[in-house]
């Protein structure tokens, strides 16, 4: 795949906050995920086009703008003279001033330069809601993963867009089940203690840092692929047993939902 299709939604009805797509597919290979075969590498619109679509959105009387895609902090990579998402935003905000609101799609914690914490310090348009593709809070976990960050790299993210901007609120991806080193327990449908420890343990300590951090959890077992312990590395294999299976939290853990939870209902 070598073309991204030009922008053809001009609307969302009965909605202010519309959706804009700076880029598609992906050029990293995260042992867990399939995108970069399914939806080709990372390719980028033109920051003209997508300050286009966004002037678009606004006078058509959309409030909030969210910038979406595979993976954001990639952008422009790909484009001559290769523009970074910060200066796609900074000639957005400067092109459309009518925007009430902008927001950012996931964000990737190993490429978040001080260039884009720096717009949201400047522009108080830019929202100030970070959701981080984390994964993981566990060292070993990330490098089986294959991510470019650790676990330290995730905690100076939240500390310098804290610094940046101090309403800065946090949201995160985490991977519950991924295998360690018992494979065996993976297979069963079972995440190991010492994972489930090791990220409600990274989580509290996290919410300590920055208050404002909620959490998505994925508890499931059926993608525990390509990570050196199971016993067939052929990704059609999957593992038996039940999809998704209940996970048994670390005291930790009733903490950071005690805290997370309540702000999530309705």
């Amino acid at each position: 795949v070598r073309e991204t299709a030009a922008h053809l939604i001009s609307g969302f009805e009965g909605r202010t906050r519309a959706f804009v797509q700076i880029q598609q597919g992906c050029d990293h290979r995260c042992t867990f995920c399939i995108i970069p075969f399914a939806r080709g590498r990372n390719r980028s619109i033109l920051p003209q086009a997508i300050a286009d679509q966004v002037r678009t959105l606004a006078e058509a009387g959309y409030k909030e703008v969210v910038l979406t895609g595979v993976d954001i902090c990639s952008y422009g990579a790909d484009l001559p003279g290769s523009p970074g998402l910060a200066a796609m935003i900074g000639q957005v905000l400067a092109r459309v001033p009518e925007l009430k609101r902008l927001r950012l799609s996931t964000l990737d914690p190993a490429a978040i330069g001080d260039d884009l914490l720096n717009l949201f310090a400047e522009d108080q348009r830019l929202m100030p809601h970070l959701h981080l593709s984390l994964q993981a809070m566990d060292d070993m976990v990330l490098k089986r993963m294959k991510r470019r960050h650790l676990s330290a790299d995730a905690f100076d993210v939240v500390c310098r867009a804290r610094k940046a901007r101090p309403d800065a609120v946090f949201g995160a991806d985490l991977i519950a089940g991924f295998a360690m080193r018992y494979a065996r327990e993976a297979l069963a449908g079972h995440p190991t203690d010492d994972e489930s420890r090791a990220v409600f343990r990274r989580l509290a300590h996290c919410l300590d840092v920055a208050p404002g951090f909620g959490m998505n959890l994925m508890m499931s077992n059926r993608d525990v692929l390509r990570c050196g312990l199971l016993p067939s590395r052929d990704p059609l294999v999957r593992p038996s047993g039940p999809a998704d299976v209940p996970l048994s939290f670390h005291p930790a853990a009733t903490r950071v939902l005690g805290l997370v939870t309540p702000r999530s209902v309705g």
